[in-house]
């Protein structure tokens, strides 16, 4: 807002907010005036988080504002942005968690470790690459004894995981995300 008029991209944040806040329309135009848009954006958030009293009625509109970002920056490395309601979004975080301790554990003892980023990073390509669905029986029990599989019975594994389970005779500890190593932990 250098020459005191609002840019387009300014004015259909503002107008997205007033929406749902009419009272707020002429503090958001102050803001626009000295924030920039990452800061005016999250202002208009906090407007519109503000003004919704229906939590159901949020969840929708953030549903549908839902969205997968890609782009290549100029120096080739490839960017993926998801965007959705908390809930959605917190059961992709929560498997990439899971995904990224289990790596963790995993290393082999006295390796250099790469940073946080790079070991996520990693395990998000992994999850990607393969999820495999592991039986996880109430109890222990195994398929030979339940002779069933139900969906509320399946762990997902990561391709590393499953292949620690199936061939190297780790052990999924059930009701948790854990697995241990032959005999104990």
């Amino acid at each position: 807002m250098a020459t005191g008029r609002l840019s387009a991209d300014q004015g259909a944040v503002i107008a997205d907010a007033s929406r749902l806040d009419p009272s707020a329309t002429e503090g958001l135009i102050a803001k626009a005036k000295t924030a920039n848009m990452i800061q005016l954006r999250a202002e208009a958030g906090r407007v519109k988080a503000a003004a919704a009293a229906d939590p159901d009625a949020t969840h929708r509109r953030l549903h549908r504002a839902c969205r997968l970002t890609r782009h290549t920056a100029s120096d080739g490395a490839r960017h993926l942005h998801l965007q959705g309601p908390v809930d959605a979004v917190s059961v992709i975080k929560a498997e990439l968690d899971r995904c990224l301790t289990h790596h963790i554990r995993a290393l082999p003892p006295g390796r250099p470790t790469e940073s946080r980023d790079t070991m996520a990073f990693d395990a998000a390509v992994t999850m990607a690459r393969r999820t495999v669905l592991e039986h996880d029986h109430p109890y222990g029990a195994e398929y030979k004894d339940t002779r069933h599989t139900r969906l509320d019975e399946l762990d997902r594994l990561c391709h590393t995981h499953h292949d620690l389970h199936t061939h190297r005779g780790w052990a999924l500890v059930p009701g948790t995300d854990e697995t241990v190593r032959p005999g104990g932990r």
